[in-house]
């Protein structure tokens, strides 16, 4: 059942916002509106994602996995691959692996783009800098999906 009233959606979407309107403003361009259509739909995609596994789970994905001995592994993003049309994507990672194994590695490139941010600007190693980077993050706070401590 959806919560559409829940604080922790609210917070999902509020800081998701919060993080790609900043980027906008700092740094703008002719795109600028086209840009921030985008980032409102990939928002509203990556809500009906975690709806989705929510629904279907009976939780929302963890913020990170963990190997038997407390390891991080892959993040939430890698658990909604799914849910966002990505199911092959899904499939294709070891999700025994970190997300920085020799085989995951080199599938962060491929990730959707609903994970990226139009206007970041790349840091001074240029564009490659920046693959495998998503500033689609979730705070992690008491009140949101996810709590301090658990993963």
């Amino acid at each position: 059942m959806h919560c559409l009233g829940c604080p922790s959606h609210f917070a999902i979407a509020f800081v998701l916002s919060l993080a790609s309107l900043a980027t906008c403003q700092a740094q703008p361009n002719n795109n600028a509106l086209t840009d921030r259509k985008t980032e409102r739909a990939n928002l509203a995609s990556l809500s009906k994602a975690l709806w989705l596994y929510q629904d279907e789970h009976g939780h929302y994905p963890s913020r990170v996995s963990r190997s038997p001995g407390g390891d991080a592994l892959l993040s939430w993003r890698v658990a909604l691959l799914p849910y966002l049309g990505h199911s092959e994507l899904h499939q294709k990672f070891r999700l025994y692996e970190s997300w920085n194994s020799k085989h995951n590695r080199k599938l962060i490139a491929l990730m959707p783009s609903v994970f990226k941010v139009a206007d970041i600007v790349p840091a001074a190693g240029g564009q490659n800098s920046l693959v495998g980077l998503t500033h689609a993050v979730v705070p992690v706070m008491d009140g949101t999906i996810w709590k301090i401590g658990d993963d």
